[in-house]
Parts: structure tokens; sequence; C-alpha cells
């Protein structure tokens, strides 16, 4: 008996400049606790940290076929997500434009101009909502995307 694995369809996209160089350099990147996150290439063993608490970012490829959410449409690529996947940050192929959109939903909640754009505001934009003394939390609040 030994262990069965499943292969992932493929899945093949020319990315924004900006978003493939991250891609690059971090390979997905986990943020605030979690609560915002970047899926990152599959398998790729320089992200692989050798800790107690090791993190390999959510596939791109998974993000968008096994847990791509049925309402989105097929402009969008799941690219990270918010709050464990209560919103999904997808790239527009159309337009290169960033948005937040709800797993339940087809229409973006929020949205960026692109990825550099959302990335200098939503990072300053979401550590701003927590206390001087993060470590001191008891509880990580709730967040919500913020936008344009």
């Amino acid at each position: 008996t030994g262990v069965q694995t499943c292969a992932l369809p493929i899945f093949i996209f020319d990315f924004p400049s900006e978003y493939a160089d991250f891609l690059g350099f971090f390979n997905g990147l986990r943020l605030f606790a979690g609560r915002l996150q970047f899926s990152g290439m599959d398998d790729s063993p320089q992200y692989r940290i050798a800790s107690s608490s090791d993190f390999v970012p959510p596939s791109l490829a998974w993000d968008n076929t096994l847990m791509r959410p049925a309402a989105l449409p097929s402009n969008y690529v799941v690219i990270g997500n918010y709050m464990h996947r209560v919103f999904n940050i997808c790239w527009d192929i159309d337009t290169d434009v960033i948005c937040a959109i709800h797993e339940t939903d087809s229409t973006p909640f929020a949205q960026w101009k692109n990825f550099t754009t959302f990335c200098e505001l939503e990072i300053p934009r979401i550590a701003s909502l927590l206390p001087s003394r993060v470590h001191e939390l008891r509880e990580f609040p709730p967040i919500t995307p913020g936008g344009l």
C-alpha cells in the first residue's frame, strides 16, 4: 500500500512583471498571522523553512483549480486571500487590476490598480489596525479588504 498522490491540473499564465518578480523572490507569503497571504509556485524547495511551524504557501494551481470558488469569473486568477479564504485576492487578467472578492460572490469587494499598489496600500493599512503591542493581542482582529 503506497501513498497515492493527486496531480493538479496544469495552470499557466503570464503574470504581470511585478507579481512575477514577487514570486521569484518570495514564492508566497503569509502576513499578520495568516490574515493576508499570497499563493506560491508548486513544490518549490526554496521556500521550505526548517522549523516546527513549516509553512509552504498555498499553491497557485491549487487555489485556481481545486479551491477555486465556483462563482469566480474566468478572467480572475486567485493569487492570495484574506482571513483564510473569506476574501480571495484576484488578478484580473484583462486589466491587471488586483481585487478582493468574497468567497461566495463574483463581484469585487475592493480593488487596486495593480499588485504594487495593493502591497503599498494594504500592508500598511492592516498594520495600522493593530495595537503597537501586537504581542499582547489575545485574539487577532478580523481583516476586511481596504481598496481604492
